[in-house]
């Protein structure tokens, strides 16, 4: 079982530079992929985000990616002959304009103006950069992964918890309303005995009425399905993303749970509902963040 929370950052090197990754995960009920990525990868983001959802069935996913593209060993200049020429044609024209003007112009004149040289643009390595940045992604998506994992086994421990009190509040429930019935007869019995003073209490109605009150206060229906939802809940913490389906067994714990406090007239029996319920929200809370 995995969390829907988790967080994962990488950065790896190469002949193309540095790119370093940081992804973060929170609770999503579907999955929703935000990247904000380096421009030289936008070519690559449906290929990273697909890679994603390959991995991940729910959550929304924060991926921030940093690009530093490799420089080279040395850095080129390069004259730039156009400017060069246009400087020329202008200090010529500006020369024949204005007495007094030398014009005659030199190319070490030009070659000492600093504006007319210029850095050579670095050719980036595309295939490079390309290998960097999925290699990154891939340690990055296998670390949110483990981070989930981490998380989901402390998660499935809680979870496990309070199970185990649910069972044990579902037994108590029971333990008391099998035995309910028969004290509501024996204490209808005495009344009637009272009420009728020293005529007989007729057995068949007695039995009926015992019918009646074993039918109306029965809730064996309601602790089967309790139990089957129990086993049913531990059982999907041992598969694939269970989220969803939890989810709604929570939803069925408390329909049960409700209907057994409406068939019950005892303060106790109405006591342990009341701690059911807020233990199955307790759950249900918990749930939240399984994938």
């Amino acid at each position: 079982m995995k969390s829907m929370t988790g967080f994962s950052s990488v950065e790896n090197s190469g002949v193309a530079g540095s790119f370093r990754v940081e992804m973060k995960s929170v609770n999503q009920k579907g999955l929703d992929v935000q990247m904000r990525l380096p421009r030289l990868c936008s070519a690559y983001e449906a290929a990273l985000e697909k890679g994603i959802r390959a991995r991940l069935a729910r959550g929304k996913i924060l991926v921030s990616g940093h690009l530093e593209v490799a420089s080279g060993d040395t850095q080129n200049l390069v004259f730039d002959v156009a400017a060069a020429r246009q400087v020329a044609a202008q200090l010529s024209e500006f020369a024949a304009e204005t007495s007094g003007v030398d014009a005659d112009l030199r190319s070490g004149d030009l070659a000492q103006m600093s504006v007319l040289w210029k850095a050579a643009a670095h050719e980036v390595d595309g295939d490079a950069v390309e290998e960097l940045v999925f290699a990154t992604m891939d340690a990055a998506v296998e670390g949110l992964v483990q981070s989930r994992a981490e998380e989901g086994a402390g998660l499935k421990k809680l979870l496990f918890a309070h199970l185990d009190t649910i069972n044990k509040l579902v037994s108590q429930i029971a333990g008391l309303q099998a035995a309910h019935p028969e004290m509501q007869l024996t204490n209808y019995k005495k009344r009637l005995e009272v009420l009728l003073e020293d005529a007989p209490v007729q057995e068949e109605r007695l039995l009926q009425e015992a019918a009646h009150l074993a039918d109306r206060l029965d809730v064996s229906e309601e602790i089967d399905r309790l139990r089957l939802h129990i086993e049913h809940a531990k059982n999907l913490m041992e598969v694939g993303p269970s989220g969803r389906k939890l989810d709604f067994l929570c939803q069925e714990f408390l329909r049960e749970a409700n209907t057994v406090g409406s068939k019950c007239n005892q303060a106790a029996v109405a006591h342990l509902v009341v701690e059911l319920k807020a233990e199955v929200e307790k759950m249900r809370e918990q749930v939240q963040n399984v994938e």
